[in-house]
């Protein structure tokens, strides 16, 4: 079994527990421990940055950060990127020797478990076209984004 410590300064701990089978925080041959201390772990991810100073022993290239909002929203010191192994991120200004570029890596905010998700039944869909976005509205970005998903709507309807 391998064992997955996440730290996160986020909410993350309150629904990450809830994205797998039973809620028990595991997924097939993982252990998640989730915001909790752990002294040895196989793998650690930190969701922006760390609650409080942690120590534990993991392979340091196994250490994994997830930056969750773009650079206008937030930047990290050289110093506290370098002793990641991996970066996962979507800030192209963030330098790194192993920075994976993807989309945002968030958690899902429907107040749903898996388990609730996977009784649901299919949607009927009418349209092409799916948007799933936040009503967040802080930075310019951000309302730019949901000013297009509104006029997504009105176009589409629901």
């Amino acid at each position: 079994m391998l064992k997955v410590k996440i730290s996160s300064v986020d909410p993350y701990s309150k629904v990450l527990s809830l994205q797998s089978p039973a809620c028990r925080g595991g997924w097939e041959n993982c252990e998640f421990f989730i915001d909790t201390h752990t002294p040895n772990c196989d793998y650690w991810i930190t969701f922006n940055n760390l609650p409080e100073k942690e120590f534990g022993f993991c392979s340091r290239e196994n250490t994994i950060l997830v930056t969750t909002e773009p650079y206008n929203v937030h930047k990290y010191s050289k110093k506290y990127l370098q002793q990641f192994g991996a970066i996962i991120t979507a800030q192209e200004e963030l330098h790194h020797y192993h920075a994976i570029k993807t989309h945002q890596l968030l958690g899902w905010w429907v107040n749903k478990s898996y388990d609730d998700l996977m009784m649901m039944n299919p949607i009927n869909k009418s349209a092409l076209i799916s948007l799933v976005v936040s009503n967040k509205r802080i930075t310019r970005e951000h309302e730019l984004r949901y000013q297009f998903a509104l006029g997504l709507k009105d176009y589409f309807g629901d």
